[in-house]
């Protein structure tokens, strides 16, 4: 958890190197980036949801055009599982002001 702290602090900017954090501290409040919050998000990339999971156990079945198609949809469920992770996070509450 320390390591994820120094690396949360380190894209923040903190000078010290370290930036305490509560679990209840929100990114837009402190100002750098929730270490919770990145644990989340890498956990939602490492998950395998059932619907990734019926892709690829058809991917052999497939021919090489179609597994790619597969390839290629597993890679975006895993990036829509990211943005649902961030949504729930509130890290994107402030999208429109980003814009």
């Amino acid at each position: 958890m320390k390591q994820i702290q120094e690396l949360a602090a380190m894209f923040s900017g903190s000078s010290d190197g370290i930036q305490p954090q509560t679990e209840n501290t929100d990114s837009s409040e402190s100002g750098g980036i929730n270490p919770l919050a990145i644990m989340q998000l890498i956990g939602s990339v490492s998950a395998q949801d059932k619907d990734c999971s019926l892709l690829l156990a058809l991917k052999p079945h497939l021919s090489s055009e179609k597994q790619q198609k597969i390839d290629k949809a597993v890679r975006l469920l895993k990036l829509y599982n990211i943005f649902v992770a961030m949504r729930d996070n509130g890290m994107l509450n402030d999208l429109e002001k980003m814009l």
